[in-house]
């Protein structure tokens, strides 16, 4: 049981991280249209964002793989 409770909080960790991507775009598309600096901000910050919820559900994927 203490596996699944460890899983299910580093897949909570990974779906804060793809709401803060999402909520990125929605600042980059709907408050910052026209900003070339904000844009870019925005579309790096979504991108490291999805990589460290991706990276979160593969060591989460591990875990529970090896036992």
């Amino acid at each position: 049981m203490r596996e699944l409770g460890e899983r299910i909080g580093l897949y909570r960790v990974a779906a804060l991280l793809i709401g803060c991507a999402l909520a990125l775009e929605i600042v980059r598309v709907q408050v910052l249209p026209g900003s070339t600096a904000a844009t870019i901000g925005c579309t790096l910050g979504e991108v490291v964002f999805v990589a460290a919820a991706a990276g979160i559900f593969v060591i989460a994927r591990r875990r529970h793989d090896r036992s």
